[in-house]
């Protein structure tokens, strides 16, 4: 298969330094020398493929490079060395609602904007019903855009971007704009993307939105990848540098989670689930035990929860152990979960030792959370009549 994206030794390096202040220090020569130029790498030999279809997950710290990596693909810059190849159109989900006119209409920003973007007037005149419908802006559609809320100018930006006929789409950080509906409404967007043969690069600091998108991921950190492969390994290379979403510690952190797995990785609604975690306790403590809660991803409000401690299971303190946990039914609707392990060294709510999160996928085909929820209730309808 060609690769839609390929990075072949790529680096591209910036000058760093203080900026000439005269033209003396600016000429060569007999007047004077030119400051010296520090070279700064943000992407430092870099090399990845990605086909049709595929979406690849680009995390790490704020400098590593991400954002330049994007450019790179979207040919805003280009590299200072090695190759870089880019087959097809680039569509840009960046910044949304940028070169919005704000005294033209939604209307004519749809036209405005999808030119900019390079949708000719006949493909935007073919999906310009389909941008309107998913920004849901209908009774505000011949309204000037500066009386739109934040929402309405992200849903507006984001449909007019993402129904851009492309072959690679770039994503930094837009699904966290909007309200719960609307980011739903994004991830369904983009999977379709996908299904359809984009490639897709998605950069975010939302660890829990990778696995929604991405089953390959990469860790950048000072230009390079220090980690790549499966989405969840490297988010667990990630925390493990203490670059994530930070966790609540107690002062002397007593004991540690090594491990959580879950087998089989993807279940479905009433599956069965077995948990694993390799724990260390470093210290006596109180009444040490295992919490584990699921949440809709991208939440954090539980939807369920269970302890070891409630089970009357104890484990040894200090020493290392292995924790196993069967669900005997998942009771979950279709959809990605964030199930987070937490242990405590002291009897709830207790002091947290140790935190490790993952995300969790019920297969199965989606149904609309703000009707069913996100439980699945088992139960027996019956009916009888004459």
């Amino acid at each position: 298969m060609t690769a839609l994206v390929e990075f072949e030794h790529v680096s591209k390096r910036y000058r760093r330094g203080r900026e000439r202040v005269n033209i003396r220090q600016a000429v060569p020569g007999r007047w004077g020398g030119r400051i010296p130029e520090a070279r700064h790498a943000a992407i430092d030999d870099l090399s990845l493929r990605l086909d049709a279809g595929e979406a690849l997950g680009i995390v790490g710290p704020n400098g590593a490079g991400k954002s330049t990596l994007l450019k790179l693909v979207a040919r805003v810059t280009a590299p200072t060395a090695g190759r870089l190849t880019v087959r097809g159109r680039v569509a840009s989900l960046i910044e949304l609602g940028a070169g919005f006119h704000l005294d033209m209409t939604g209307r004519e920003n749809i036209h405005f904007s999808a030119a900019i973007l390079g949708m000719s007037r006949s493909d935007t005149l073919t999906r310009f019903d389909d941008i309107v419908e998913f920004a849901d802006i209908g009774p505000a559609l011949d309204t000037p855009v500066k009386r739109y809320s934040t929402g309405m100018l992200a849903r507006l930006g984001f449909s007019v971007a993402s129904h851009l006929e492309s072959e690679v789409v770039t994503i930094d950080e837009v699904l966290s704009v909007g309200d719960a509906a609307f980011q739903r409404r994004c991830y369904k967007r983009i999977q379709e993307l996908q299904r359809s043969g984009r490639a897709i690069l998605f950069v975010t600091h939302n660890l829990a939105a990778v696995p929604l998108l991405c089953r390959r991921s990469i860790l950048l950190d000072d230009g390079h990848v220090v980690a790549a492969g499966r989405t969840d390994d490297v988010l667990t290379e990630y925390r493990a540098r203490g670059t994530s979403v930070p966790t609540r510690r107690s002062g002397r952190q007593g004991a540690q989670i090594d491990l959580v797995r879950t087998l089989p990785a993807r279940v479905g609604p009433g599956d069965a689930l077995d948990l694993e975690l390799e724990l260390t306790l470093f210290e006596p403590l109180p009444a040490p035990h295992v919490r584990l809660s699921l949440a809709p991803a991208g939440g954090n409000v539980p939807v369920a929860g269970i302890s070891s401690l409630d089970a009357g299971v104890s484990l040894p303190s200090p020493g290392r152990c292995r924790l196993t946990c069967r669900i005997e039914r998942l009771a979950l609707q279709p959809g990605f979960y964030t199930l987070l392990a937490t242990l405590l060294g002291e009897p709830e709510p207790g002091a947290v030792e140790d935190q490790h999160r993952l995300t969790l996928e019920v297969e199965g085909e989606p149904r609309d959370q703000a009707t069913y929820g996100h439980v699945a209730l088992p139960a027996t309808w019956t009916t009888t009549g004459e």
